[in-house]
């Protein structure tokens, strides 16, 4: 049923000088030798002959029949998203785990009261690890390093905001007492 390979191996590393004849080469020639390159034959030889004009058609066609995971683009390469790195991890769990649009666009802040009067007190960057912490990123020293801070910086934002919670309920009126 594959009587045709050898013959199209031959043809393509003799005659179009391409050394590489695995599947996908063996595929884009005899695709190009079953497309319209004999009417080439038919005009005078204008930019290179026939077999100029078959190697490009094979060139184009074999470029096709490449999987976009295998192509470059530009300086690098086009990498699927479920390509495991070699910490273990895929492209997608990296990229979903990293980065979300709607940390840029949505102002965080939190549904109570007595939760924006306590984080209104913090700086910028404790607030940063506060938001990471009530995202889910993990533990405070995880939240910390989402912040883009050391990990010890977590363990006080935590400290700090019990302290100013604390401070916040014994300022707070009792409800009922009259």
């Amino acid at each position: 049923m594959d009587d045709w390979k050898p013959a199209v191996a031959f043809f393509t590393r003799t005659y179009l000088g391409v050394s590489r004849t695995d599947g996908e080469w063996l595929e884009a020639v005899s695709t190009a030798l079953l497309g319209n390159w004999v009417d080439a034959l038919e005009a005078p030889p204008k930019d290179g002959g026939t077999l100029h004009h078959l190697r490009r058609e094979a060139r184009t066609v074999h470029r096709q029949l490449m999987p976009l995971w295998q192509r470059k683009s530009g300086p690098g390469r086009v990498w699927m998203l479920d390509y495991r790195l070699p910490s273990g991890e895929t492209l997608h769990e990296l990229v979903a785990g990293s980065y979300r649009i709607e940390d840029e666009v949505l102002d965080w802040s939190p549904d109570r009261g007595d939760a924006c009067a306590v984080l209104g007190q913090l700086k910028e960057d404790e607030r940063r690890v506060a938001q990471a912490f009530a995202l889910g990123s993990g533990s405070w020293a995880e939240a910390a390093d989402a912040a883009g801070l050391p990990p010890q910086i977590g363990e006080r934002v935590m400290r700090k905001l019990r302290r100013l919670g604390v401070e916040y309920r014994r300022r707070q009126p009792l409800v009922g007492a009259a």
